[in-house]
């Protein structure tokens, strides 16, 4: 953090398969290599692309000491019980950002995003309410954004 109130964050990771090939398909359950640029697209042909994805890339603040946090960009967000990421040996990435605050006892939390990744994809992409399958990003099956908003109050014998 510079000044203790703005920081940044940036991190990514590269794959690349030297064992898959055409004649020998790649295990999307194994997520050492992509499988594919974003959810929705190629993502079921069994080849394997390697490159290189952005896992973080978000701006931060802090304030009051650590009382008041805030993040934005590419980043790891989380609402307990409403919004985690997926998580290999990389974290999955939402484009979007995160507030949270501890007043004594009570901790409060509110995120949004408008897109996301798996850590088996290198790029992020919308939210839809369908299969990769069938033409998710149609209007009817589009999700703008989603969000969340947690609060939680932990007693002084750590009981929450």
């Amino acid at each position: 953090f510079a000044g203790d109130v703005v920081g940044i964050n940036v991190g990514g990771f590269g794959a690349y398969d030297l064992a898959v090939d055409e004649s020998n398909g790649v295990n999307e359950e194994n997520e050492f290599s992509f499988w594919g640029d974003k959810w929705g697209s190629d993502c079921g042909d069994g080849v394997p692309e390697n490159g290189f994805s952005l896992s973080n890339a978000a701006l931060k603040f802090k304030a009051f000491g650590d009382a008041v946090t805030a993040k934005g960009g590419y980043t790891q967000l989380y609402v307990p019980g409403i919004l985690g990421v997926n998580w290999s040996y990389q974290p999955g990435t939402y484009r979007g950002g995160q507030i949270e605050g501890t007043f004594g006892g009570l901790y409060l939390t509110y995120a949004i995003a408008d897109e996301y990744k798996a850590p088996w994809f290198k790029n992020t992409t919308g939210f839809s309410k369908s299969s990769p399958y069938s033409d998710p990003f149609t209007d009817a099956n589009k999700i703008d954004y989603i969000h969340g908003l947690a609060a939680r109050y932990t007693f002084e014998n750590g009981t929450a």
